[in-house]
């Protein structure tokens, strides 16, 4: 499950705000990258595994409720209001079982709010902290692979 932004970096003639692109491979620039013919870059924010009740906010949220295994365009509205949620949460764990509950599913790991849960539940909020506070350029996407 992940969490990635896409930042486009294309450079035309017109645009006075260009980007300088730099691809190394072991130290040294890659010979097989264009550079001047990069158009986006590609970053993982938040990476998760079997957190399958961050995985199910993103499908009833994002997804239109369609678990496809596609990547779907996340606003900064959708996810503020997920950085508000988990922070909830952490002020308020009784909340959690009804708020953000555990579900089953294929490769889904645990059901259960244990320490697993709270472990993702403190560091997918940080890591939206970190995001939110940024001020980011780019488009996030949420994309999930069994």
């Amino acid at each position: 499950m992940y969490l990635h932004r896409h930042t486009y970096v294309k450079n035309w003639d017109w645009n006075e705000d260009k980007y300088d692109v730099a691809v190394l491979k072991n130290g040294q620039p890659a010979t097989d990258i264009d550079t001047d013919s990069v158009v986006s870059i590609v970053e993982e924010v938040c990476y998760w595994r079997k957190a399958n009740y961050i995985h199910n906010w993103f499908v009833e949220n994002v997804q239109d409720g369609i678990d496809d295994c596609g990547e779907h365009y996340v606003s900064n509205e959708k996810i503020s209001d997920l950085f508000r949620l988990l922070g909830h949460i952490i002020e308020y764990p009784d909340e959690a079982e009804s708020l953000l509950s555990p579900v089953g599913g294929f490769f889904f790991g645990s059901q259960e709010i244990d320490d697993y849960y709270w472990d993702d539940i403190k560091k997918t909020h940080q890591k939206l902290k970190d995001l939110l506070s940024s001020e980011y350029s780019g488009r996030l996407f949420y994309s999930s692979s069994w």
